[in-house]
């Protein structure tokens, strides 16, 4: 299983400000392969203020 607990921001792998996770699951197994990081508003605002 594969986690990705970072977002890439302005060209930068750079930590979630939220500690959650979203499962990422094989629709054909419904198995669970990833989790990837649950952004948040203050995720949002920090990628919309890199692409002024």
């Amino acid at each position: 299983m594969r986690d990705y607990t970072k977002q890439y921001i302005n060209g930068e792998w750079v930590e979630s400000n939220s500690n959650e996770t979203i499962e990422v699951i094989n629709p054909a197994t419904e198995e669970v392969i990833g989790k990837v990081a649950k952004g948040n508003k203050a995720d949002v605002d920090k990628a919309v203020e890199a692409a002024d």
